[in-house]
Order: structure tokens, then C-alpha cells, then sequence
């Protein structure tokens, strides 16, 4: 990239960041709280792991599925 592509890129998420930010100031405490609530339900759905050796024991599980789908086709 060119350092004038990396500042339209740059220049472009900051645009992105302001509209989040103008939208977010424009809700209404109900839409934030409804928001907020969802997010606490994404936490329940999708709980994090509680070690690193339970992210990596997840990491390859789904490494070695992969691994067994891409057998299964081959």
C-alpha cells in the first residue's frame, strides 16, 4: 500500500467510527438498553472459554474437524 492508500483507508474508518458514534448519541435510552440486553444474551449464548488451555483445546477441535471434513471430500 501506498502511504497515500493507507491514509484514504485510515480516512474512511474514521467516517465509518463517526457515523457509529452519531447514530449511538441519536438512540434513546430504551434503544440503548434494549441493545445492552442483547448483548447479555450473546454472553450467555456464547460463553467465553475459562483457561487459555480450554481456548486451545477448542481451537483444535475445530482444526481437526475441518481436517475431517476436508478428508471426507478428498
Amino acid at each position: 500500500m501506498t502511504p497515500a492508500e493507507v491514509r484514504a483507508y485510515f480516512a474512511r474508518w474514521k467516517r465509518v467510527n463517526e457515523f457509529i458514534a452519531a447514530e449511538r448519541r441519536a438512540m434513546t435510552s430504551t434503544q440503548k438498553f434494549d441493545h445492552w440486553i442483547e448483548l447479555v444474551r450473546w454472553a450467555r449464548l456464547f460463553p467465553a472459554p475459562r483457561s487459555r488451555a480450554e481456548q486451545n483445546r477448542q481451537v483444535c477441535e475445530r482444526w481437526n474437524r475441518l481436517r475431517r471434513i476436508y478428508r471426507d471430500k478428498t
